[in-house]
């Protein structure tokens, strides 16, 4: 079982060498939220590490993706520039966890 307790700042920060959350306060905003998500799909027998702590560095990128979205889980966007306008769907906060689990992790497509 992957120690969840890795899950941090300094592991962000230092072991992945990310900086584009500033501070371990804004870090530890999104990071229960994530821990859990990811705790979830491993108990459920969903998701398999390829590499050491490769849960611990997915769960990290997916607390930087939040960050970054500010937890706003926005689907629809739409801008207008010189006239023409432009309505689409972004990718959904959900779609780039999945991403940030693919990338060091099996994840296993349904329930076992």
């Amino acid at each position: 079982m992957p120690d969840f307790d890795k899950v941090t700042y300094d592991f962000y920060s230092d072991a992945l060498g990310r900086a584009g959350i500033p501070s371990e306060a804004e870090f530890n905003t999104y990071r229960l939220k994530n821990v859990l998500f990811v705790k979830g799909l491993y108990d459920d027998g969903l998701i398999v590490e390829r590499e050491p702590d490769g849960i611990i560095k997915a769960a990290c990128m997916m607390i930087e993706i939040d960050y970054q979205a500010g937890g706003n889980d926005t689907v629809v966007t739409s801008e207008s520039i010189g006239g023409y306008s432009w309505s689409g769907t972004q990718k959904s906060l959900e779609a780039k966890k999945y991403e940030c689990l693919q990338l060091f992790c099996h994840v296993i497509s349904g329930r076992r």
